[in-house]
């Protein structure tokens, strides 16, 4: 069964009604988990029987599986399948990321092309079909997935990190400073607390394009603006600067 990661408090199964009803119903609650994990349908012991706490601290209980549980996963499978109006994206992409939870790169990334030939606009669609393939090296691919997923959700501060951080990492060939550059501008306006950190990232985009000299100016702000209590990264920056002259 495919694995689903708890990600609500459990969903409370009358004794009268069968699990895959309430399955039915708990589809729709499905919709409104914005960016969490996959979901486990558990029920709920009756009241006062709930020895450990667990459902009161809002924690799935470790009861025995309810009959029919084992099906959860076949269920979510059919209603991605849709009905007369075509496949539930919701649903599909749920699947995509249980999918891409078991490692099963391949079955992932089509879930994900599922979801977005229904709702091109599913923009966490596209960030998680990129983590996917930078996972399996596929680097440059990745890039151009994660700049779809900024274009459609660019104040999303996730999906803009993502973006820099795989542009600067060790091994990455791809010619995408341009494309790094942007994220920090749109992350510098969205997530000030952090701008120092920004600010370092653009002179290292800079630094990798051959801009020495401009690379000094952020830097310089970044040291500025770098919390007294980050001393490794304030040390990491002056290094930086002392290693940069103005005639390289």
């Amino acid at each position: 069964m495919l694995p689903i990661v708890s990600s609500i408090q459990p969903l409370r199964s009358d004794d009268n009604e069968p699990l895959m009803s309430t399955l039915s119903r708990f589809v729709f609650r499905l919709k409104s988990v914005a960016a969490g994990g996959l979901v486990i349908v558990a029920c709920a012991p009756p009241p006062g029987d709930d020895p450990s706490g667990q459902v009161a601290s809002g924690q799935v209980p470790s009861y025995p599986r309810a009959p029919g549980t084992e099906r959860v996963a076949e269920r979510l499978e059919a209603l991605a399948r849709g009905g007369t109006d075509g496949p539930d994206p919701d649903i599909t992409f749920l699947l995509g990321r249980s999918l891409a939870g078991a490692n099963n790169s391949d079955a992932a990334l089509e879930k994900f092309r599922e979801t977005v030939k229904r709702e091109p606009r599913f923009h966490e669609a596209f960030f998680e079909a990129a983590k996917v393939l930078r996972r399996r090296g596929d680097s440059e691919a990745a890039v151009e997935l994660l700049n779809r997923a900024c274009q459609l959700a660019p104040d999303e501060i996730r999906y803009n990190r993502e973006l820099v951080e795989l542009v600067l990492s060790d091994g990455y060939v791809g010619d995408d400073e341009e494309v790094g550059l942007a994220a920090c501008d749109r992350l510098m306006v969205n997530d000030e607390e952090n701008a120092w950190q920004y600010l370092k990232w653009i002179a290292e985009l800079y630094i990798r394009r051959g801009f020495i000299r401009e690379a000094r100016d952020p830097l310089q702000k970044a040291l500025n603006l770098v919390p007294r209590d980050r001393a490794t990264d304030r040390m990491e920056i002056e290094r930086c600067l002392a290693s940069l002259t103005t005639d390289q």
